[in-house]
């Protein structure tokens, strides 16, 4: 399977190298941009696989820059990173794929890739816990097509199988 090609967005350097460095080991990440007006430029010229981007960027949020992008019929799967996911589920329904809080990156940045680009729904531990309370706990949370599967910390074996919560009824329509 060809490499994935990642384009990163982040409005603070350190931040940006840092989700840059952990991504070349496993992703040929072809740009990295410090706004959402250079994001939209790059991704149109440089056809990513997958968009990583901050939430809060200066002249377009990276919100805006995914809806920009949206509008012109861009379907690359956004992987939004911020500080606060407080607002992971309201982002979901916006159109991104995947929700890593910051603090989170080094444990969940490559599987939100890697899900996203499988167009699986992704949120880190701490992006969990704002949305689905009482599963924060478990190592991963994938979502497809309604059903929630859980890996446990004990192994799959003791991991359950549950319906997801309101935002993927909202996504995929399930009653």
């Amino acid at each position: 399977m060809p490499e994935l090609r990642v384009l990163v967005a982040d409005d603070h350097e350190r931040m940006r190298w840092a989700i840059v460095s952990l991504l070349n080991a496993d992703f040929e990440v072809v740009g990295a941009v410090g706004n959402g007006k250079e994001l939209i430029e790059a991704a149109i010229s440089l056809q990513p696989d997958v968009i990583v981007s901050d939430v809060s960027m200066p002249i377009l949020t990276g919100i805006e820059a995914m809806q920009e992008l949206r509008s012109g019929w861009h379907e690359v799967p956004f992987v939004l990173v911020s500080t606060s996911t407080i607002e992971a589920e309201r982002w979901i329904e916006q159109g991104a794929t995947a929700v890593v809080d910051k603090s989170d990156i080094g444990y969940d940045l490559v599987a939100a890739v890697r899900s996203v680009a499988k167009r699986e729904l992704y949120f880190s531990r701490r992006a969990r816990s704002c949305i689905l309370p009482g599963l924060s706990s478990f190592n991963s949370v994938h979502f497809r097509r309604g059903i929630t599967d859980v890996t446990s910390r004990r192994g799959p074996q003791d991991s359950p199988r549950i319906q997801a919560g309101p935002v993927v009824r909202i996504l995929y329509g399930v009653d």
